[in-house]
């Protein structure tokens, strides 16, 4: 769900910085398992 527009950048990095814990969180629980 990407709602920033083209030529928006910093909305584009504030995206991609929330979504690292979450990918983070992801690829642990997956070596857990």
């Amino acid at each position: 769900m990407i709602t920033s527009l083209p030529g928006d950048p910093d909305s584009i990095d504030v995206l991609a910085i929330a979504n690292l814990p979450i990918l983070w969180i992801v690829a642990v629980g997956a070596r857990a398992v």
